[in-house]
């Protein structure tokens, strides 16, 4: 995998962090929540990837972060890894951002 293809797999880390968010924000506001979740991708029987994504949420902030890692064959031919993060507080009914940072690696 290039550098193109592990930047797709951070957008689509994004993306599931995006979808995930609303099981996550809909969790109890009286007290302070977690959500964990794997995923895993094969191709036929052989594993080719994992996403996680994990994230807390209390009345007053949110954290979440989610990441993807080739395993199996595809990390043989590439170890193309991406994580993207998210934080902030709530404040008048609103989702106040106030970190975002995704990182992106590939190798051999």
């Amino acid at each position: 995998m290039n550098f193109l293809s592990t930047a797709r797999s951070v957008a689509r880390t994004s993306l599931v962090l995006g979808l995930s968010a609303p099981a996550l924000f809909a969790m109890s506001a009286a007290k302070a929540d977690t959500l964990n979740i794997k995923y895993s991708v094969h191709f036929s029987v052989l594993p080719i990837g994992n996403a996680f994504l994990s994230g807390s949420v209390s009345p007053a902030a949110y954290n979440v972060e989610a990441s993807v890692k080739l395993s199996g064959l595809a990390s043989m031919v590439s170890s193309s890894k991406g994580v993207a993060t998210a934080a902030g507080a709530f404040a008048g009914g609103k989702l106040v951002p106030q970190s975002y940072a995704t990182t992106a690696a590939n190798s051999k």
